[in-house]
């Protein structure tokens, strides 16, 4: 194998490539240098059966005559003063040659008329489409001079074979029929692949530049992500502190004047506290919300049921208090994903369900995980107040209300958090809905390698 590697090595830089890349010549060339790569070796195996069969025949101006395609094919394998046009030449014309030798030497029935195939094959593979009609016109000269020398024994008085020049003319026209079809069809074969070539050309350069000006946009939309990011981050810290300083001190205006205050001004002071606790939790959810994406996501794998307690024990005062019903498929699989990112979405996702009741039924709540090929997809159906799909808010966009304040509570934020967590996922999240009914909420992420 080593000595293969420095063989090819050798001949690859004997017979370099000259045309551009990726145009057709390239390929021709290369398809060239492939040829003479073998080409080279199985003609010295073929030698000497060759020298052994033509001593027995006497046959002595085809052993001259192989000698000499043998240095040519050296000289192109193994020297670099021919350029690779002059080097396709050479092998035409020893091909041609050895066409002719064979027919002359060996009658018209032997391995020369091959040989010319070949030679008109070489031609069309070898040179651009307006050369392959070369192959024709050599194979038109070859044959006029074998009939000729068939019929009238120029070259050789003692070769006994006479063809009618009507036979010989039938053998000659199959063999240029076969040159002309190669002829036609082989540079049609090149054009197919020089559009496709040029096709892929253009799509890559047209890929690129989109490359490019995506990598751009998405350069671009990190910064300003980044910066919204800081920026939520920074105005709710900055906000939490004069935010407790508030309820801080409206607390103890309440405790030590409050039984000094008439009911109207002890109830604003509640309305003050209860809108100072609401803003709070505002600032801490969008400062959750600021946190996803921030730090790389731990991939790991654990069994689902873990995540489902964790949500239960976190939801356990609400499902108290609403004595509602949580069922949770069985048994849940075992999955590899960010174990924090998918407790936050399927916690808020409960949250929401307990949160938007239907306060004429008992609350049932349903988690299922099901396995759909690439993807894990789950479901937290409800039985509360559901919304209508097409005439209500996206959801999922923060600060989006699908139900008056009088009747539920909520932000506007737990959903656009669960949102940000799958697109960081890699994933998507959707609703279903029905007014009075219920909704199911879905989530899907990609499976982790």
């Amino acid at each position: 194998m080593d000595f293969w590697n420095r063989y090819r090595a050798f001949i690859w830089e004997n017979i370099p490539l000259e045309s551009p890349m990726n145009s057709l010549d390239y390929w021709r060339d290369y398809l060239f240098r492939v040829m003479m790569l073998y080409l080279i070796p199985l003609s010295i195996v073929a030698l000497i059966p060759s020298f052994f069969v033509s001593y027995l025949g006497g046959h002595l101006t085809l052993i001259l005559f192989d000698f000499f395609a043998i240095a040519s094919i050296g000289v192109i394998g193994f020297t670099k003063f021919l350029s690779i046009s002059a080097k396709k030449v050479l092998l035409i014309l020893i091909t041609n040659a050895l066409a002719l030798v064979l027919m002359l030497e060996l009658g018209s029935f032997g391995p020369g008329l091959m040989y010319l195939v070949a030679s008109g094959v070489f031609i069309s593979l070898l040179f651009s489409s307006k050369r392959s009609w070369l192959g024709v016109f050599s194979g038109v000269l070859v044959c006029i001079l074998v009939g000729l020398e068939l019929n009238y024994s120029f070259l050789y008085p003692e070769n006994g074979e006479k063809i009618e020049w009507v036979g010989w003319l039938a053998i000659s026209i199959n063999v240029l029929f076969i040159n002309g079809v190669i002829a036609l069809v082989v540079p049609i074969l090149f054009e197919k692949m020089q559009q496709s070539i040029l096709a892929r050309q253009k799509i890559e350069e047209l890929l690129l530049g989109k490359q490019d000006d995506l990598n751009t946009l998405i350069q671009e939309l990190e910064i300003k992500n980044s910066n919204l990011s800081q920026l939520i981050k920074g105005v709710s810290e900055d906000l939490q502190e004069p935010l407790r300083n508030i309820l801080s001190f409206l607390g103890q205006l309440k405790r030590r004047f409050g039984q000094d205050m008439d009911p109207k001004a002890q109830l604003y002071i509640d309305f003050a506290m209860d809108g100072g606790r609401k803003m709070r939790e505002i600032i801490l959810g969008l400062l959750d919300l600021a946190q996803i994406g921030r730090n790389p996501e731990e991939y790991e794998s654990f069994e689902l049921s873990e995540v489902v307690e964790k949500v239960m024990f976190l939801q356990k005062k609400k499902i108290q208090i609403s004595n509602a019903r949580i069922e949770v498929d069985s048994p849940l699989p075992k999955i590899k994903t960010s174990k924090t990112y998918l407790i936050q979405a399927l916690n808020e996702l409960v949250s929401n369900a307990l949160k938007f009741q239907n306060p004429e039924v008992s609350p049932k709540i349903w988690i299922s995980c099901e396995d759909i090929g690439c993807s894990w997809k789950f479901s937290v159906s409800d039985n509360g107040l559901g919304f209508d799909c097409k005439a209500s808010l996206d959801p999922f966009v923060v600060f989006s209300r699908l139900h008056p304040e009088r009747e539920t509570e909520g932000f506007g934020i737990g959903l656009a958090l669960v949102k940000k967590i799958s697109e960081n996922l890699r994933g998507s999240v959707w609703a279903e809905s029905v007014p009075g009914e219920g909704s199911v909420f879905f989530l899907k992420i990609p499976k982790a390698a």
